[in-house]
């Protein structure tokens, strides 16, 4: 188990073409770098968890958090992943006024850190960002658009 009381970064990160990304959770404390592989899925999946977590803990708790400075800088190579994410959890921690967050693969590795609200703030502006930047829509369909186009099924097939 890879565990952490508080981490310098926790960002989500790409390597790869659009429609060809590999997304991963990139931890850093201490100069050291922990890498996680999670799905794209995965990613938005914990955003909007880690949004709600946060609009409850300022409803409840009228908790304030200070801003960090944003972290749009590049995953640190070389990314090589510890495990693959397979479930992740979310808690607020009251008495250290923390987000704790668990990941664990289907080896039985597992990673736990605890994150500052702001911290968390940044992680979903972030992550909201890298998730949205992949490959463009179809206008027609809604399907991903690749360099190449695509065979658009509004469109009978053709290529778009």
């Amino acid at each position: 188990m890879i565990s952490f009381d508080r981490v310098e970064r926790f960002v989500v990160g790409t390597i790869g073409a659009p429609g060809e990304r590999e997304f991963y959770l990139q931890v850093e404390n201490d100069g050291r770098v922990f890498s996680f592989a999670i799905e794209k899925g995965q990613a938005a999946a914990l955003t909007d968890r880690m949004k709600d977590l946060l609009r409850e803990v300022r409803n409840r708790e009228g908790a304030r958090w200070s801003s960090v400075g944003p972290d749009d800088g590049p995953l640190k190579l070389p990314v090589d992943s510890e495990f693959i994410v397979s479930q992740m959890s979310l808690m607020w921690d009251a008495t250290s006024e923390s987000v704790l967050f668990e990941a664990s693969g289907e080896d039985g590795n597992s990673v736990s850190l605890q994150l500052s609200l702001g911290q968390a703030a940044e992680f979903i502006r972030r992550t909201e960002r890298v998730v949205s930047a992949g490959r463009a829509p179809c206008p027609f369909c809604g399907l991903p658009l690749n360099l190449e186009g695509h065979l658009c099924p509004r469109a009978n097939g053709y290529r778009r």
